[in-house]
């Protein structure tokens, strides 16, 4: 490797003590379990998991893999993309959507044995970089060029729902099919939707440093993290 540091990732299983009387512990007294290591030219992205038991994590060079027993053991998945995955979620355990570099967006419907291209049509130079989907059909991706787009049957159209002035990708979090917020990375804004993206209010938001991720718990309540420098 000529002498250079190696990135590597890794995937940890924090265990929970669960008991008939007391139910789950707190999340600070539980132990975390090394349940895998990346091959030196791996690198892993994004993770999701259905349940306790089903999750899959994606990553460089059209990376997937997959665990059905909540981290043991993990077999790779072929997605058929060389690019650079970004995001992964699932709707129960057959139902999943990947997003990432050159315009990748795949999808499959028998839990991961295939998938299938739902690209949106456009800029092959696109990468998506966060993605939801609120059921099997209706969902939403960000990319690295200042757009929201939207589907409404599963990834087979999409259209631009929302973009912002200066570009660049966003962060964002989706409470359910109706409710969800935009938040761009360069841009001192906030956006919100109540209608399914149909329309967008904004806000002006303080710009406090490298924003790097966000979530809402409710209409009324998020959170935002923030790196004083660029990651």
């Amino acid at each position: 490797m000529g002498g250079g540091q190696v990135k590597r990732s890794y995937l940890l299983l924090l265990l929970f003590l669960w008991t008939c009387d007391r139910g789950p512990t707190q999340i600070l007294d539980g132990t975390w379990e090394l349940v895998r290591a990346a091959q030196e030219d791996e690198r892993y992205a994004a993770l999701h998991f259905a349940d306790q038991t089903h999750g899959w994590v994606v990553g460089d060079a059209g990376t997937i893999i997959h665990t059905d027993d909540g981290g043991r053991t993990w077999t790779a998945q072929q997605s058929g993309s060389s690019s650079d995955l970004k995001a992964v979620q699932f709707i129960g355990r057959d139902f999943g959507w990947v997003a990432g570099r050159e315009n990748a967006v795949l999808r499959t419907v028998d839990g991961g044995h295939s998938w299938q291209s739902r690209a949106p049509v456009g800029d092959s130079s696109r990468m998506f970089t966060a993605l939801y989907f609120a059921d099997e059909v209706t969902g939403w991706v960000v990319h690295n060029q200042g757009e929201i787009l939207h589907t409404g049957d599963g990834g087979a159209t999409w259209e631009v729902q929302l973009s912002w002035e200066k570009g660049g990708t966003a962060l964002f979090s989706f409470l359910d099919e109706w409710t969800g917020y935009v938040k761009p990375i360069v841009d001192n804004v906030l956006f919100k939707t109540s209608d399914g993206g149909a329309h967008w209010e904004s806000a002006s938001h303080p710009k406090l440093g490298w924003e790097t991720d966000m979530f809402f718990v409710d209409a009324w309540n998020g959170w935002i993290s923030v790196n004083k420098t660029p990651t």
